[in-house]
């Protein structure tokens, strides 16, 4: 029986071209014991024309529309504030859930209702350069606690959290310029103390559009220091200021002078962050020159040596995915893939560095940072030839 009442928030904002399938979706859940807050943030399309046709048909659909814009984190919150049931779901407008997000994860909070506070899913980012499985595997609430101060890997279109804790750790930070999920998951979690389960499927589908602020990098940046200020004793600010570099292009500018407003009146900590930021662009800018390399080699020929051999992938992270790419093109015989954290990477088994490869001709370590390390790690557990790809592509013409 669907005796449990789950809350919907989606907020929107000149999403009028797109906010129809979000909708579908929520419609077309197995799970029907819902009700949707569509909360438009002032928008200045047809949105509200698009909804009225939706709210019309269906009474579990309300539309609650602002005057100004209070952006996302608000419009959550104020949602979140008028919901009804004991969980509540969040759909961004141009996300697509699949038909039994809704009841497989009431399912997993009515099972574990004592240990369990929210519940989240994998899910299929997709942009104009690339489809991916975020997060790559399924993690346990202990490992959760452990990588949340590094990265974030809940997103919250996948997330169905119980009002109960979701009002004791106070809701999204309406503060935050982006990253917004990472903040309230890493508050809920590392904070708190409250327990997160991972389903381990695709049960959500994010198209991030043109004008999306998971592009806007300056906002990228600033929601970086905002943690940093917000939750000092749980961060180290060089670790976290170099992931800033690894994730965005084209600010480092910006980010320098951050970090001179920031650290202005501790000269030795800004001395530390410089030191490591300087390490990291000048990483990043070895890595753009090794693909700029690659991308000018001809690929019959680079690959001329390998390709009718049996091949295994190590690290399946955005070199393994161009590795793999140009490797299925040649129709090549990629057998499997190798990852630390990956569970499934396009349609490869993938191991861990635990097992042995005896049976493997060819490995090739896409990692770029560490490939030394790992290829003497591998060999004792391989007879067969182990390449660095950065080796590769300095060495081949």
């Amino acid at each position: 029986m669907e005796t449990e009442l789950v809350s919907i928030v989606m907020p929107t904002y000149n999403r009028g071209n797109v906010i129809e399938k979000a909708i579908d979706s929520v419609i077309n859940q197995t799970y029907s014991n819902w009700e949707l807050f569509i909360v438009d943030d002032a928008s200045l399309d047809n949105t509200k024309e698009v909804v009225s046709n939706y709210i019309n048909e269906d009474s579990r659909i309300q539309f609650i529309s602002n005057t100004i814009n209070k952006g996302a984190n608000a419009c959550r919150n104020q949602g979140a504030a008028i919901a009804h049931g004991e969980y509540i779901a969040f759909i961004d407008s141009d996300n697509q859930w699949y038909p039994d997000k809704l009841l497989k994860q009431v399912e997993v909070l009515n099972t574990n209702s004592s240990n369990t506070d929210f519940v989240y899913s994998k899910e299929k980012v997709i942009n104009e350069e690339s489809i991916k499985i975020i997060p790559q595997k399924a993690y346990s609430p202990e490992e959760l606690m452990r990588i949340l101060p590094h990265k974030n890997v809940v997103d919250t279109s996948t997330v169905m959290i119980t009002k109960t804790c979701f009002n004791l750790v106070g809701g999204f930070d309406e503060m935050m310029p982006r990253l917004q999920d990472w903040e309230l998951f890493f508050r809920t979690v590392v904070v708190y103390g409250y327990k997160g389960v991972c389903i381990n499927e695709v049960l959500n589908t994010n198209i991030l559009q043109e004008n999306s602020i998971s592009k806007d990098d300056k906002k990228y940046v600033d929601a970086i220091f905002y943690m940093l200020k917000k939750h000092n004793s749980y961060f180290s600010d060089a670790d976290l200021i170099s992931q800033i570099i690894n994730s965005t292009i084209g600010e480092e500018e910006y980010l320098l002078l951050r970090v001179r407003e920031v650290y202005s009146n501790d000269l030795s900590v800004m001395a530390s962050i410089l030191e490591k930021v300087i390490y990291t662009l000048q990483n990043k800018q070895r890595q753009f020159e090794l693909l700029y390399r690659w991308q000018l080699k001809d690929k019959n020929e680079f690959y001329k040596e390998i390709k009718n051999k049996d091949i295994a992938i190590y690290g399946l992270g955005k070199w393994g995915e161009l590795l793999y790419r140009d490797l299925k093109g040649l129709s090549a015989h990629v057998v499997f893939g190798i990852d630390r954290e990956a569970e499934q990477f396009h349609d490869l088994p993938v191991k861990t560095a635990c097992t042995d490869f005896f049976d493997i001709e060819v490995i090739i370590i896409s990692v770029i940072d560490g490939a030394s390390e790992i290829e003497k790690m591998l060999r004792p557990k391989c007879t067969g030839e182990i390449l660095l790809l950065e080796d590769l592509i300095k060495t081949k013409k």
